[in-house]
Parts: structure tokens; C-alpha cells; sequence
């Protein structure tokens, strides 16, 4: 299901680029099913939105971008196990994770895509910092400082909510 999530997001916001939710999707999936789950979770996720994807596919691009998500995946799992949830009180946490997980997956992807298809690394680094790395640092930022704590906690209370009425 968070699978399917992840990728019916990145479709639909496909015209917006490398503003996506699916990251946070991943990383609400290590929260909720631990770090293996979420790991998998971003890999399922690229697996398919990489293979069947609108702008085609690149065999190194995908061998890159398949393990950064998979990232995202085990932040979650690893901040439940830190006990840092539930609570909108670790807002700041999740964005600085978001910002700091993007900002590795961003160096990486664009890193690899200036080694294979620019003059150098260096090139590829610089090429995509603006706008798109701009673009899915602070985005990524934003929705895991906003969205993924209300997500959790409401999660959290539904979960409850349906415990209670078992009870």
C-alpha cells in the first residue's frame, strides 16, 4: 500500500519537478514497518516508477537512485527505534532529517549523473544544485517537518481509536 502511495504521488505530481512526496511516503513506511520494511519500501517504489517512468530508463541512474531511497526508508525505522516519536514536538527532527537525507541523496544521484553524462562530477554536482536540488531539499524539508509528524501522530490515534473499540 505505501508502495502504491509512493508511486501514484510521484505520477501525479510529475509536472512539478523534484518536488515529491514520495520520499516521505518511504520514510513514513520505516516509521511505521521498521527500517528493513522502509528500505524495501523505497526500493519497491523505484523499482517501479524507475522502470515505467515518463522521462525513460537509465540503467546507472536507477542503480544509483534505488539505494538513496531505500535511505529514506531506514531513517524512518531508525528515528522509532530512538523513540523520537510519536509528537508534532519532533517536527524539527523529521525536516532536518528530510533536509539532510535529501541533501546525501542529491549529491550522490547528481554526482553520478555529471561522472556518466557531463564533463566531470563536479559539473553534474553543480548542474543540478539549482533549481532542482534547491527545489527537493526544501520541499523534502518542508514535508517531513509538516506533514510526517501529523501523519504519525494521527496514524498513531487511529490505531488507538481501533484498539479501544476492539477492547
Amino acid at each position: 500500500m505505501m508502495v502504491a502511495l509512493s508511486v501514484s504521488t510521484d505520477y501525479a505530481l510529475i509536472g512539478i519537478p523534484n518536488v515529491k512526496v514520495m520520499d516521505m511516503v518511504v520514510f513514513l513506511s520505516g516509521i511505521w514497518m521498521g527500517p528493513a520494511w522502509g528500505a524495501a519500501a523505497g526500493a519497491l517504489t523505484w523499482m517501479v516508477y524507475g522502470t515505467v517512468n515518463p522521462y525513460g530508463f537509465n540503467l546507472l541512474i536507477f542503480l544509483t537512485v534505488v539505494p538513496m531511497e531505500m535511505l529514506y526508508g531506514v531513517l524512518g525505522g531508525l528515528l522509532r527505534r530512538r523513540a523520537l516519536l510519536p509528537g508534532i514536538e519532533n517536527a524539527w527532527a523529521f525536516g532536518m532529517v528530510g533536509l539532510g537525507a535529501t541533501l546525501a541523496y542529491d549529491l550522490v544521484t547528481n554526482a553520478v549523473t555529471g561522472y556518466f553524462f557531463s564533463p566531470n562530477v563536479l559539473a553534474g554536482i553543480i548542474g543540478g544544485i539549482f533549481p532542482f536540488s534547491v527545489l527537493h531539499i526544501l520541499s523534502n524539508f518542508l514535508l517531513f517537518m509538516v506533514v510526517a509528524p501529523i501523519a504519525v501522530v494521527e496514524a498513531d490515534r487511529s490505531f488507538f481509536r481501533r484498539l479501544h473499540n476492539l477492547v
